[in-house]
């Protein structure tokens, strides 16, 4: 499934998701990896969670938000687009109900 960030089928499905599941995580991994050095498409992702007022959990291999699936289910397409935009090969996500 598709899902555009801002589209109304978005908005609709977080807010269907939200009624029945409270807190979400997203971990995300971000390639290429460079332990210790993360890449400006590792540092797009992360701002832009940290803009939304989330706290990332940096990792040795990835990172991850936990917080409510209104904001976040929204957000992963933004931190996507805005990994890949900085030079993002591979990004891995697992998505789960806290």
């Amino acid at each position: 499934m598709h899902v555009e960030s801002g589209s109304t089928t978005n908005h609709l499905f977080s807010k269907k998701i939200s009624h029945y599941i409270e807190v979400i995580t997203a971990e995300f991994t971000v390639e290429p990896f460079v332990e210790g050095s993360p890449g400006p498409h590792v540092q797009a992702a992360i701002q832009i969670a940290e803009e939304a007022g989330l706290k990332v959990e940096i990792g040795p291999f990835g990172n991850s938000i936990t917080g409510d699936p209104n904001i976040i289910l929204p957000l992963i397409s933004s931190m996507l687009s805005a990994a890949v935009d900085n030079g993002a090969t591979r990004i891995s996500l697992q998505v789960t109900q806290v």
